[in-house]
């Protein structure tokens, strides 16, 4: 393999991989979320049979979900924190205005496929996947936070 068909390579696996890591925050929070808004449906639920007296299970049934909800929510509200920094992040590093970077963003951060993407920048598939999508790639490796780049000693 030509080197810089290698280092090509190198980049855009480190790419592919930070830009895929944001799709994951945003689907970890989206569960969490959603987990959160399960459980306080059913707490609320709980509460109304508590309300007319039912004792026993169902009042530990209550106190549980209240902890656990409370414990997520602690949890989410410091998770949120944290993955809105890294997704506001990557949406300064993948502007949409930058074309060759957004169809990146597209690509791996929206799980996008390329004809989709294509489709919404207004070019050929095949341009999108040769060289836009190379031209992103390499300004979004320098651009990117120093601890996905494999020189990146920790």
């Amino acid at each position: 393999m030509h080197p810089t068909t290698k280092g090509k390579s190198s980049k855009r696996a480190c790419v592919e991989r930070y830009l895929s890591s944001l799709r994951s925050l945003q689907r970890e929070a989206q569960f969490k979320e959603e987990r959160i808004e399960k459980l306080r449906s059913v707490a609320e639920g709980l509460r109304s049979v508590v309300q007319e007296r039912v004792t026993g299970g169902a009042k530990r049934d209550l106190a549980d979900i209240e902890s656990e909800l409370e414990v997520l929510a602690d949890e989410y509200a410091g998770d949120l924190a944290k993955f809105a920094a890294e997704i506001a992040e990557g949406y300064r590093i993948c502007p949409t205005s930058d074309t060759a970077r957004y169809v990146c963003w597209l690509h791996w951060a929206e799980g996008r496929t390329w004809s989709e993407v294509a489709d919404k920048v207004g070019y050929s598939c095949e341009y999108v996947k040769r060289e836009l999508c190379d031209q992103g790639i390499c300004a979004i490796y320098d651009d990117m936070p120093d601890h996905w780049r494999p020189s990146f000693s920790r």
